[in-house]
């Protein structure tokens, strides 16, 4: 039955003055425009707190089943303290640096990437290159950055912060007299930038072997972001902001290329390893960065290899090129000093 209408005290009828309760277009449109943005960026919160949390994996395997000796060891990170967990890996024979017989070779900090650890790093055949090393004559520590493995921390930064857990290594090594000559550093893919990034800055590092490191990540992240959150392209931007907030860290700055010309100037060796067939930080990363140290820069580009897959396609191939590398640096002279080449 339809409502009767109203009338006021003398029986006119009165007109309805009640507001109409539909929305006028322009209001739906701002309302859809509202939750669009709101649905974007809680997808981009979701997938950058997913992007940046790291997967724990627990050791399998130990360095004794490599015939390696070793301490585990825990040491702080550099400025924040988060405890990192490592394994400190004796030499299996003394080294000897050309034209200095019977001294011992420098220790190598193991730097490993994103996804790895001290163990699982390179698919699990992170220990080979640690027994590889120690073989030679290096001691050798291998550790966990923050968030993996057995260390603290639960966010990883693709390198700026990292920079506070290779720092932390070195002065473990440094405060119990182990790196009387400095360090070498062979990092992989996020653990070479680390290295680059930290030997800028700390003479200490004598040398630097990077193997699948990219020159400028900004210049791969909007091709890496959707491989790995699975979303279009336009989520990319949102997601970086996003986990800026989460992480204090504006990725898009990161530029491993810009502390190469400081390690040259300083006498520091590089060596650049990297796959051809790299899908995630493309060949060309790694020829800026021999470009950016200059003519003394030694580079390995394998052909057929993907994303730190330089190892696993040539083991002989790759060791015979990085252990003579280190050897050759270690009679290169002191940091400071002229570069003599290859």
């Amino acid at each position: 039955m339809a409502a009767a209408p109203s009338r006021d005290r003398s029986g006119a009828v009165r007109a309805d003055r009640t507001p109409s309760r539909r929305l006028g277009p322009a209001v739906v449109a701002g309302a859809l425009a509202l939750g669009l943005v709101l649905a974007y960026a809680v997808v981009c919160a979701v997938v950058a707190d997913a992007l940046t949390r790291p997967v724990r994996r627990a050791p399998d395997r130990l360095p004794s089943d490599y015939g390696l000796g070793y301490e585990s060891v825990v040491f702080p990170s550099r400025g924040d303290a988060i405890p990192l967990a490592g394994w400190l890996i004796a030499p299996l024979r003394p080294g000897a640096d050309p034209g200095n017989e019977g001294s011992a070779r420098r220790p190598v900090v193991l730097v490993h990437g994103r996804g790895g650890d001290r163990q699982h790093e390179l698919d699990g055949r992170f220990l080979e290159i640690a027994a590889a090393l120690a073989g030679d004559g290096h001691p050798v520590m291998a550790f966990d950055l923050r968030g993996y493995g057995g260390s603290g921390g639960t966010r990883y930064t693709m390198g700026a912060h990292e920079v506070r857990d290779a720092a932390g290594a070195v002065d473990f090594l440094d405060r119990h007299g182990l790196a009387p000559d400095g360090v070498d550093v062979v990092g992989y893919s996020m653990g070479a930038a680390t290295g680059l990034l930290f030997a800028a800055g700390d003479p200490r590092v004598r040398v630097v072997a990077a193997d699948s490191a990219y020159a400028d990540l900004e210049e791969v992240l909007p091709a890496q972001v959707p491989r790995l959150s699975g979303l279009p392209r336009w989520f990319t931007p949102g997601t970086l902001v996003m986990t800026r907030a989460l992480t204090g860290v504006d990725a898009t700055r990161l530029r491993p290329v810009d502390a190469v010309p400081p390690l040259a100037a300083r006498g520091a060796r590089l060596l650049v390893v990297h796959g051809e067939a790299d899908s995630w930080v493309p060949p060309s990363h790694g020829r800026r960065l021999a470009a950016a140290y200059g003519p003394g820069a030694e580079a390995l580009f394998v052909p057929g290899a993907e994303h730190v897959g330089s190892y696993a396609a040539d083991p002989q191939a790759y060791l015979g090129r990085l252990l003579p590398f280190l050897a050759r640096a270690a009679g290169a002279g002191r940091p400071g000093g002229p570069n003599t080449g290859p």
